[in-house]
């Protein structure tokens, strides 16, 4: 079972908290393919349009050879929103079963306040960028990246990993077993 999955096959496992330094010194979270941001702006919360599939999502994106998960989503929230940024705040890794390819990957989560909007350009990706106070009807939301915003948002707001879901198969996990119940 799952926290939720969403139309294009992606299914949210569960949340994992960790130091960021201990992705790389743990072979428990292979293959780390992407890279996620949370940017909050005053009281909202910045999310893309995808041209392509039509949906609003949370900025972020595959991982590119030679690069780390912080340098990813540093890239990737320029590259689809125009927004510049140098530090970001690590959150933890999403833990994903991708029912096309049948396997389990890992996406980086991160998180950032900022306190100026740059001018938004329209690119191959992104057809537009919305600050979103999470409860406004916007339409199609990916619903896996719906779920990763509000964790990354109640966790940066308590400091502790926080839910309102939970089942018997699935549970927030923190720490690196992967022993610990999915």
């Amino acid at each position: 079972m799952y926290i939720v999955t969403n139309e294009w096959g992606y299914n949210l496992v569960r949340f994992i908290m960790l130091a960021e330094e201990d992705i790389l010194e743990n072979n428990n979270y292979t293959p780390l393919t992407g890279s996620l941001i949370v940017v909050k702006y005053k009281d909202k919360y910045m999310i893309g349009f995808n041209r392509y599939r039509k949906q609003w999502e949370i900025p972020g994106g595959a991982i590119e050879i030679g690069e780390t998960a912080r340098e990813c989503v540093i890239r990737e929230l320029e590259e689809e929103t125009s927004q510049k940024i140098d530090e970001v705040e690590f959150i933890g890794l999403a833990k994903i079963f991708d029912n096309n390819k049948k396997k389990i990957k890992y996406q980086a989560l991160f998180y950032k306040e900022i306190d100026k909007i740059a001018p938004f350009q329209e690119n191959a990706e992104m057809k537009e960028i919305m600050l979103w106070n999470l409860k406004d009807d916007i339409g199609r939301f990916d619903e896996v990246d719906k779920y990763i915003m509000q964790f990354c948002v109640d966790t940066r707001k308590t400091g502790k990993m926080v839910s309102s879901q939970t089942s018997s198969n699935n549970t927030f996990a923190q720490g690196s077993g992967e022993g610990q119940k999915a």
